[in-house]
């Protein structure tokens, strides 16, 4: 079964998110909002970030899952500290959320599911 359109759309979407965040990050670290040690750090977690949409692409239920709750966990504390974020962090995050829940629905559509629940 050749992988459906709905997860190859979720997955270049999620690589252009994750990109998108870097860069923010990046230009956050040009103007000073954030410090040496914090950029390293929001670096290295997108490092991590990036095993989700290759691993969703090879057909991992689990990374799927796991991309909802991390997507959940997210939006719970950009709630819970929304004033302690940069403001190109939130922006970012404003304009991102949509694409996110976009990506999950393609990651959960029917025809997705039975993709990553075939054998």
């Amino acid at each position: 079964m050749d992988q459906p359109i709905g997860v190859q759309q979720g997955v270049l979407v999620l690589w252009g998110a994750i990109a998108l965040s870097s860069l923010v990050t990046l230009v956050e670290k040009w103007l000073g909002y954030v410090g040496e040690g914090e950029f390293a750090a929001m670096l290295a977690g997108y490092a991590l970030l990036c095993m989700l949409p290759y691993k969703i692409s090879t057909r991992s239920n689990a990374a799927r899952y796991a991309y909802v709750v991390l997507l959940g966990i997210s939006v719970l504390a950009m709630l819970g500290g929304a004033s302690q974020m940069p403001q190109l962090d939130w922006i970012a995050t404003i304009v991102l959320l949509p694409v996110q829940v976009f990506i999950a629905h393609r990651l959960f559509e029917s025809e997705a599911s039975e993709w990553f629940t075939a054998t």
